[in-house]
């Protein structure tokens, strides 16, 4: 095989979910003939839903990669529910993440650059509302955080917070 061409290759492992549940994933990877990781890659969950889609460029996550839930009681068995979707750049987060709640509702947005976080993550509850906002500084640390409660009013604040 050329070294351009791709090959399929089917792995399976086991996750142990959040849910106390035993779930066997199926990896499907497309591979270079030098068995180097280059497309997209699909992990299935033991039903046959999907557990991640992403892409990986000479062996690196490359691109957007999405999560998903293995069930929810919130949607039907046909549905799929996003889970989190996170953008890389040679193996690192760079770009925006998404992190999503069962029921589909955004719950947590954060900035990355070239692995470390970057500026402010927006904390949402189930219905939607502003509940914190953290502001990072050096080394991936907490800078300063602003926290609301459930009328929007400011509830505890510490530290820097910049907005942009």
């Amino acid at each position: 095989m050329e070294n351009n061409k791709l090959a399929s290759d089917k792995q399976t492992n086991v996750c142990i979910t959040t849910h106390k549940n035993e779930l066997k994933m199926t990896f499907i990877t497309e591979r270079d003939s030098n068995g180097v990781q280059n497309g997209l890659e699909k992990v299935l969950w033991s039903n046959g839903s999907l557990c991640r889609l992403g892409h990986y460029k000479n062996g690196k996550k490359d691109g957007r990669f999405i999560s998903f839930f293995p069930f929810s009681k919130f949607r039907q068995s046909t549905e799929i529910g996003i889970d989190e979707i996170v953008y890389f750049k040679n193996d690192l987060a760079d770009g925006r993440f998404y992190n999503f709640y069962e029921n589909g509702h955004l719950e947590h947005i954060q900035d990355w650059k070239a692995g470390h976080i970057s500026g402010n993550a927006y904390y949402f509850d189930t219905k939607q509302r502003l509940i914190c906002i953290e502001h990072y500084g050096k080394n991936n640390s907490v800078a300063g955080y602003v926290c609301y409660d459930t009328l929007g009013n400011v509830s505890k604040r510490q530290g820097e917070i910049t907005f942009r």
